[in-house]
């Protein structure tokens, strides 16, 4: 069986908490990584990572320019990791859970190497598939920093787009991906079932066929493609693609125009650009003075500090949220939050007992709780501080909402821009 341990990328690149994001890009850019780990500030501090991902959600979505942003504001942490005899079975149900694409590997407290999607794809096929996506990705970033500056998905997208027969199977498929160096196919449509295309990726073949020890040579295509296609048309925004494929989670969308594919545009191509300077985004101005009252979201889910994770994540289930706050002991208090990802890095990946563990041992952040008539700008201000993703929203000494960034965003999005 093999391990974290024989197919792990070592040493893992690493940088600075106190980095730009621009030096991150140089770093990643340098060594051919769409990752870099973040060493922890102080002793007794988490490590941190910082992907393309981080980039495109938290950057290019929020139509933010890219030079003069610190890789302490967008990374995550604290990593998720595995052991060296940890068999890529195992590693792959643990990426489907958590929705990553990377882990860490722990020797002792020690970070020794980094598996990747890309790394289980590899050992699975048998065959090195980074050098041809290697080359692939350097004819890309060439052929995008080339280029006008861009603006709309029609100025990034690869043309054309390659496919396969839904009764193709999973081998034949991840065989014609590696000698094209690409990570998805599209699905041709099944007139007899009156479905229509669909497509299939390499995280498909990881978390729907290795992670389940499923065959690889009699599973059809049809059963592990994503249908319906979700598409994006040639016009569309940079920054609005962007905010698409965050909020669906995907990385790639096929462009369609009057009915017809004629491209696909991916997280690659939009971080190509970014690096290439023809993505710049817009300075960092204030949004117009809208209120937390305009935009947030009701009702909140909050639980009581003593809970356990086995409460928090009930609570999750009951008010489909992904993550819950946890109230201060006191009126003064600060608010913190427990998230999935918590659970899944704090909780699962070292084989603790949610029904045991307290929610105080895995919670993170202090959130200084806005009011309903908190501007927007300063409540961005809040957030970018404590690094969150949300903030409570009070009055008096009753939450009666939270407010998120894509509350804000979506505000900003359809009121425009302003200053103070």
């Amino acid at each position: 069986m093999l391990t974290a341990g024989d197919v792990m990328s070592t040493p893992p690149v690493t940088i600075e908490p106190t980095a730009t994001l621009a030096e991150a890009l140089d770093a990643m850019r340098e060594h051919g990584i769409s990752s870099i780990l973040v060493k922890p500030a102080t002793a007794g501090e988490e490590w941190g990572i910082l992907t393309k991902r981080d980039v495109l959600m938290k950057v290019v979505v929020r139509d933010l320019d890219p030079e003069g942003l610190g890789v302490r504001e967008i990374m995550n942490a604290p990593l998720v990791t595995v052991r060296r005899h940890w068999g890529i079975e195992e590693i792959s149900a643990l990426m489907a859970a958590a929705g990553i694409r990377r882990v860490a590997v722990a020797d002792g407290d020690d970070i020794v190497g980094i598996v990747s999607d890309t790394d289980i794809f590899s050992a699975a096929a048998a065959q090195d598939w980074r050098g041809a996506r290697a080359a692939r990705k350097g004819r890309r970033r060439r052929w995008v920093a080339s280029g006008a500056a861009a603006s709309t998905v029609a100025d990034l997208m690869s043309s054309p787009v390659l496919s396969t027969k839904p009764e193709a199977s999973v081998r034949e498929v991840m065989q014609q991906m590696l000698e094209h160096g690409v990570s998805s196919l599209l699905v041709e449509a099944e007139p007899p079932s009156g479905r229509g295309q669909g497509i299939i990726t390499k995280r498909d073949v990881i978390t729907k066929v290795i992670a389940r020890g499923r065959d690889r040579a009699t599973t059809k295509v049809s059963h592990v493609a994503s249908f319906p296609l979700r598409t994006v048309s040639p016009e569309t925004s940079i920054a609005e693609c962007s905010a698409l494929m965050s909020k669906a989670r995907l990385r790639r969308l096929p462009v369609v125009r009057d009915g017809t594919v004629v491209g696909i545009i991916s997280d690659t191509d939009i971080l190509a650009a970014v690096e290439a300077h023809r993505w710049r985004g817009r300075r960092r101005r204030r949004p117009a003075l809208f209120m937390v009252a305009d935009v947030m979201s009701r009702p909140a889910a909050a639980i009581r500090r003593g809970a356990t994770v086995a409460d928090a994540l009930a609570l999750m289930k009951e008010s489909d949220v992904n993550s819950v706050l946890v109230q201060p002991d006191n009126t003064r208090g600060e608010w913190s939050l427990v998230t999935r990802h918590d659970v899944f890095s704090k909780i699962i990946a070292r084989n603790r007992d949610p029904r045991t563990t307290p929610i105080e041992t895995i919670m993170s952040g202090r959130l200084s709780p806005v009011t309903p008539d908190t501007s927007l700008w300063d409540c961005s201000a809040r957030m970018a501080e404590a690094g969150a993703l949300l903030l409570p929203v009070v009055e008096g000494d009753t939450i009666i909402g939270v407010v998120t960034d894509s509350d804000i965003f979506r505000a900003i999005e359809e009121r425009g821009w302003g200053v103070d």
